[in-house]
């Protein structure tokens, strides 16, 4: 685990944000953010997936949202 997510899990919420979010909550996701963009196992799945968008290509969202069933 990096130092910085280390230290960012060790802060304490204080207060809370215009729309009563915690900080807590906030730092919480910095560090959900923080762990995912360090992780090179999931940056090599992101590395794969454009480079096969690019070759391959992809569907629509149209096309996406008829194959889960959510067209109206």
């Amino acid at each position: 685990m990096s130092q910085q997510f280390k230290e960012v899990r060790n802060l304490e919420a204080i207060s809370q944000t215009e729309n009563n979010d915690s900080v807590e909550k906030q730092i919480e996701d910095d560090a959900e953010t923080m762990a995912v963009a360090n992780n090179q196992k999931f940056l090599a799945i992101l590395k794969r997936s454009r480079q096969r968008q690019k070759t391959e290509g992809g569907i629509s969202i149209e096309e996406m949202r008829q194959r889960l069933g959510l067209d109206d």
